[in-house]
């Protein structure tokens, strides 16, 4: 009994050996045989992440409500990401009502704090208020609203391949009144309030320019804070101005001394007019 232990512990011991290793066996062409045990080295776990399953649909366990524990990675001006979480941080779901741009600049702490403060009503007013003072602020001129000539100024970038500056303009829409007014004769129906049914419009390059000297420098600060290389202001004389425009079937984006300075991106959504995402929802 006591060899069959002693034997069965030999066989347990190199069981669990030759699990542990493996053997490679070299016979030499002069009869010799060399045997080298190697370690097996087990494999480690596998890092990748598992793969979506294409049979399953993206709706399965899709839940908004869970977007309240996801948190956005804000990079910090010293280059170190911080995460805002909201189990780590609380914060309330209600906007900023301080001031229109407080309310237009804050960021949410989560995707469901994003789709609440973009469908507030706080944020819609703050948006409203900001696209009726940009679109106050300039008027779209194919003729000079003076009797009498006067300066106004106008911004020129400098081109580094260029010699000479350009003219700074932004594609404005502007509405074809005489097309749409025939179109409303040919159809036979118009609008309640009087409109033309189809709307006709054409895009045309608008000339950016300042009744007064000081508007146009802060302007001009603006787009070079945007990246613009230089951009220098120029005096014109207001009735050649709208004369070389029709010339070249251009207008005059004339923004009017003592209105809402807009952004230049701004200005150039609303000559575009250019929905926001905010009207596409309400939609």
């Amino acid at each position: 009994m006591l060899q069959v232990s002693a034997a069965f512990a030999a066989f347990s011991h190199h069981f669990a050996e030759d699990r542990r290793t493996y053997e490679r066996v070299l016979r030499y062409p002069s009869g010799q045989v060399r045997r080298i045990r190697y370690p097996v080295v087990e494999e480690e776990e596998s890092n990748e992440r598992p793969q979506p399953d294409p049979t399953r649909s993206y709706a399965e366990g899709w839940d908004p409500e869970k977007w309240d524990n996801l948190g956005w990675d804000i990079v910090q001006p010293s280059g170190r990401v911080v995460r805002t979480d909201k189990s780590m941080q609380e914060v309330s779901s209600a906007p900023s009502v301080e001031s229109p741009s407080e309310k237009v600049t804050a960021l949410p702490s989560s995707p469901a704090e994003l789709l609440r403060y973009i469908q507030s009503e706080p944020y819609k007013q703050a948006q409203r208020e900001l696209q009726e003072r940009v679109s106050t602020s300039y008027e779209v001129l194919e003729g000079s609203p003076w009797v009498m000539s006067r300066p106004v100024y106008v911004l020129a970038s400098t081109q580094s391949d260029r010699n000479a500056g350009l003219t700074y303009t932004l594609r404005t829409r502007v509405t074809n009144l005489h097309a749409e007014d025939e179109l409303s004769k040919v159809l036979g129906r118009r609008r309640a309030d009087g409109s033309s049914v189809i709307s006709v419009s054409e895009m045309r390059d608008g000339i950016v320019t300042f009744e007064s000297e000081g508007d146009a420098q802060m302007f001009s600060a603006m787009l070079e804070a945007d990246g613009h290389l230089e951009v220098a202001v120029m005096q014109a004389d207001a009735h050649e101005l709208f004369r070389a425009s029709q010339s070249v079937r251009s207008v005059v984006v004339l923004l009017r001394s003592g209105c809402h300075m807009p952004q230049p991106d701004q200005l150039a959504a609303a000559l575009r007019s250019k929905r926001s995402l905010e009207d596409s929802i309400d939609d």
